[in-house]
């Protein structure tokens, strides 16, 4: 805009300056010098008449590149917010499939927990083991061990026998440990 009405005075002043050359304004009072030919006046006016056009097209075309430009810049702000709901959708959908797979994942596990528990409490214990007399030596009359599983096993079980439901790599500890740590009595031990 502002180079617009730059150049809207820069013609202005040089008409100015033309009028003036050819004699058509006087300086001193501004006014047309009657003794000017009329058809000089003719051909200043039809051209002062095609400038004010060429304006007017100039300010039309400016005004349709404006609006193009805002038309452009709304499509592109739409876009964005397009693209950003895009985005906040695909990232809700993976969280929810995230979730999902977590609660099936549990779910498993305390199936698997479930079952673990359930086949140790229906398997009859197994005393007699070689290597349970080598942990017997080390038992003292105050204490009562027991053992829990060992390894990747999740049960909160602890049995009276290393060895018991086939266990493997049973670890020892006292009974007053395993139930302070949460386990319970094996049904078919105790």
């Amino acid at each position: 805009m502002y180079k617009f009405l730059k150049a809207l005075l820069v013609l202005a002043f040089c008409f100015n300056v033309l009028l003036l050359g050819i004699g058509i304004v006087d300086i001193s009072t501004n006014n047309i010098d009657p003794s000017v030919e009329t058809s000089k006046t003719l051909g200043l006016n039809t051209e002062l008449n095609r400038v004010k056009a060429e304006e007017k097209e100039i300010y039309a075309d400016f005004s349709s590149k404006r609006q193009d430009r805002d038309d452009a810049k709304q499509e592109y702000n739409d876009l964005q917010d397009q693209v950003i709901e895009q985005q906040e959708e695909k990232e809700r959908i993976a969280q929810e499939q995230e979730e999902a797979k977590q609660q099936k994942l549990e779910e498993q596990q305390e199936e698997q927990e479930q079952q673990d528990n359930d086949e140790e409490d229906q398997t009859p214990c197994d005393d007699s083991s070689d290597e349970e007399d080598n942990y017997e030596d080390s038992y003292t009359e105050t204490e009562e061990y027991v053992y829990r599983n060992g390894g990747s096993s999740s049960s909160n079980i602890y049995h009276s026998s290393p060895h018991a439901h086939g266990m493997k790599g049973a670890q020892k500890m006292t009974r007053e440990e395993a139930e302070a740590r949460g386990y319970r009595a094996c049904k078919r031990c105790y």
